[in-house]
């Protein structure tokens, strides 16, 4: 009787595919069949098709391995459930490192944005503040430095003593309020500024972007009034300009702002610009910060607020780095690591989908416990929400012992 009801609470979180194969499911439903297709990205593969090259270096970058041996030992390891995991036979290390030099990592770019749209709605977090939320549309800017331990992409700051230059890749994206999940819109050389990374990007009429001081042109702001876009971007406090009308601060605002103000800005061509600039005292940095937007009519209060919002793109950045294989590149070309940061990328997107899924039932649950719980049972069959929803000691209880977390996967998953 009480092998019986242990073998039923074993089955309550045991699932018919891997834990990988259930992250492959959301890629399956997406249906990226058209992308792969309109991309040729086939046309010469006998054997390494697109997806499963995907699939290869999903498992790469999710386990954090560092080099193509331990990817093709990993897989060996687990060549039962080949097929459960969407792959179809055991590659070779050259055969890898040649597709991941070969093949075009636009059609990598092309899958992520599809999947972006395809699971925007979902992933779209509804809680904001009050203030806020009457905005509209905001979109945080910014970039964020990868680097490399080979010189492929030209990278920034001084050279070592001994002459060697280590590479850097940036990556140009946007992130939409609500949203934990980055829109990339270029990937270039570390060196190019912030400033030429936006000139890529299809600014929205009537949406807010928040910047911080590497975006800070006025020729560009000049541009953004004319294209109807809303800015708020954080001053240098050298900045020179004219002060043409002080506005009155109401009572019941934030203790912090300290000015609010309409100045002029002169610009190369000695066309005048004006701008609303924001000055507020954060009393936990003792330190003033002064903003400058396009927006004059909003209550001043919203101007800090906004600015803070962007700390969710620096969230992200570090979630993406801490989590993923995005420190060991497998390949030194710059198609191969474009390809692995687009597919670091996407397995950020698809463990945001079972964070969100997780949350639904359990919301003290962290992303990197999820991303964890990914990366040590990617070969498992357990259904990674219904365990994930269970906190440890429910768990123990359910199965009726106490046992550490490696005995309780070595008690799961037996027949993985």
């Amino acid at each position: 009787m009480r092998s019986l009801s242990k073998r039923k609470n074993k089955q309550k979180f045991f699932a018919p595919v891997p834990v990988f194969g259930q992250l492959v499911s959301l890629i399956q439903q997406a249906n990226i069949d058209h992308i792969i297709a309109h991309s040729l990205s086939d046309k010469h593969s006998k054997k390494m098709k697109t997806k499963n090259h995907l699939y290869l270096m999903l498992i790469a970058v999710i386990t954090r391995l560092s080099s193509i041996r331990e990817l093709c030992a990993l897989i060996l390891a687990h060549k039962k459930s080949l097929h459960q995991m969407g792959l179809s036979h055991i590659p070779k290390r050259s055969t890898i490192s040649y597709v991941n030099k070969h093949r075009d990592s636009e059609v990598f770019e092309r899958i992520y944005q599809h999947l972006y749209k395809r699971y925007r709605s979902v992933i779209l977090d509804s809680m904001q503040s009050p203030i806020l939320k009457r905005l509209g549309k905001r979109v945080v800017t910014d970039s964020t430095i990868v680097g490399l331990f080979s010189s492929v992409m030209r990278t920034t700051g001084r050279k070592a003593v001994n002459g060697k230059q280590k590479g850097g890749i940036k990556l140009h994206c946007t992130i939409e309020n609500g949203m934990h999940v980055p829109k990339i819109h270029y990937i270039s050389e570390a060196t190019v500024n912030d400033q030429k990374g936006i000139e890529k990007m299809e600014l929205e009429r009537g949406v807010i972007y928040i910047m911080d001081r590497g975006y800070l042109n006025y020729e560009f702001f000049d541009k953004l009034d004319e294209k109807g876009v809303y800015y708020v971007c954080r001053m240098k406090e050298n900045a020179v300009y004219e002060s043409i009308e002080e506005k009155e601060i109401p009572d019941s605002s934030d203790a912090g702002i300290i000015k609010d103000e309409i100045i002029e800005k002169a610009l190369k061509d000695g066309k005048k610009i004006r701008i609303r600039r924001v000055a507020y005292w954060d009393d936990v940095s003792k330190k003033t910060y002064e903003y400058a937007t396009n927006l004059m009519d909003i209550e001043v209060d919203a101007i800090p607020l906004l600015y803070k919002s962007r700390w969710q793109i620096e969230i992200t950045f570090r979630q993406l780095k801490q989590n993923f294989g995005i420190k060991y590149f497998l390949g030194d070309n710059e198609n191969a690591i474009k390809i692995q940061i687009w597919c670091c990328l996407i397995a950020n997107l698809l463990m945001t989908m079972i964070h969100k899924r997780v949350r639904e039932r359990r919301k003290d649950i962290a992303f990197s416990n999820v991303a964890s719980f990914v990366r040590l049972n990617i070969h498992s069959y357990v259904d990674v929400v219904k365990f994930l929803i269970e906190k440890i000691e429910d768990i123990e209880k359910i199965l009726g012992e106490k046992i550490n977390n490696r005995e309780l996967q070595l008690s799961l998953f037996e027949s993985g």
